[in-house]
């Protein structure tokens, strides 16, 4: 009776064993590079999520945004038999070719964070809400410079995008500009530099060094500057964390301190970020939590391995100039100096040693 009965849980737990194995993917993920701090968060969510969902996992990034290497790295995924891809693109217009590849392989693509655009080779997408990102940002300077009231002191504003080749960034400024242009008519905020075009603003590969060079152009042109015989700049709409770093090293340099500083924002709430905040240099930062997108792609894997049913997917927003492509969206949300620490430490996202450093780093800059 007993051989009988350790048999059957024998054979029961083999069973169960062929049928996980028998639902598990290989999945390739293509980061577009490890430039941006938060590129390595995503790639580390995503390996950790699909491993702990039985998927097995091969993370590649490309060099510092080339998109020579991420084609290549692609095409090596395929090649070694990744029956999934996941792809945050170093831009959105030039993988169609490789893409088309793994089409023909039966091989389905899932867009990560950022659309890839001409191909119907992408059979998914996951993201935040992107115009929500610009307008968070653009809500956050319309309240801190009391915009809304009336007979409220004009303000002097300037702005700062990413990378064009990005389409989140349409959407960050399409948010931002919907809350700011308004006031631009209404006389009640001016760009001096006179640079409000999409085109005029953007910063190629969302380069710290850039941004910096241009803030340094901006203020020299302008007169910018925290003395009563400089003009005075209220606010910079910065478009993420790297951006903003740039940024406010121009300002430091230009003599502004934490007490003259102007409104600035960010997105990604990196660690560099955070020191800015918790210093009174940068006043916020829109937290995107990879977390949320890793758990959406596993999602929709397990989808593609017949294990889940998504019923949730946005299937009329995201034209990428062949198909609307079904998406599972993310919500993001604002951090300040006092959310710091539940947003961000107690949730888990950053460790105990990264909250250790950042209040050494802290520490230090006061002495």
């Amino acid at each position: 009776m007993i051989f009988r009965l350790f048999k059957y849980l024998t054979a029961l737990l083999l069973c169960s064993l062929l049928s996980s194995s028998a639902f598990a993917l290989k999945v390739g993920v293509s980061m577009p590079s490890t430039h941006l701090a938060r590129w390595s968060y995503d790639g580390r969510y995503l390996k950790e999520y699909l491993e702990q969902a039985n998927h097995k996992v091969d993370v590649r990034y490309a060099n510092d945004s080339d998109i020579a290497h991420q084609i290549n790295d692609i095409r090596n995924l395929i090649e070694s038999g990744c029956e999934v891809l996941v792809v945050a693109p170093v831009d959105g217009v030039n993988l169609i070719a490789v893409l088309e590849e793994a089409k023909a392989k039966d091989i389905p693509v899932i867009a990560y964070d950022r659309l890839i655009m001409g191909t119907d080779a992408i059979k998914a997408y996951v993201t935040f809400d992107n115009y929500k990102i610009g307008q968070l940002q653009a809500n956050y300077i319309e309240k801190k410079l009391a915009l809304s009231f009336i007979g409220s002191n004009s303000a002097n504003i300037e702005i700062f995008e990413g990378d064009i080749s990005d389409r989140c960034v349409d959407y960050y400024y399409r948010g931002s500009m919907d809350v700011l242009k308004p006031y631009f008519d209404e006389k009640k905020l001016f760009c001096l530099s006179n640079q409000t075009k999409l085109d005029d603003v953007t910063i190629v590969n969302w380069s710290s060094d850039l941004a910096y060079e241009r803030m340094k152009m901006l203020i020299k042109t302008n007169n910018y500057g925290p003395a009563s015989t400089n003009t005075k700049l209220d606010a910079v709409l910065a478009a993420n964390d790297s951006v903003a770093n740039g940024v406010i090293k121009a300002l430091l340099e230009a003599g502004y301190d934490k007490s003259r500083m102007p409104v600035i924002t960010g997105q990604d709430c990196d660690l560099d970020s955070l020191f800015y905040i918790k210093t009174g240099l940068q006043s916020m930062s829109v937290f995107v939590d990879v977390r949320l997108l890793a758990k959406n792609t596993v999602r929709i894997v397990n989808s593609f391995a017949e294990t889940e049913t998504i019923n949730d997917y946005d299937r009329l927003s995201y034209f990428n100039g062949v198909t609307n492509i079904p998406a599972l969206v993310s919500e993001p949300e604002i951090v300040t100096k006092k959310k710091i620490k539940s947003v961000l430490f107690d949730s888990g996202y950053y460790s105990k040693e990264d909250n250790a450093k950042l209040k050494k780093r802290i520490k230090e800059s006061r002495k």
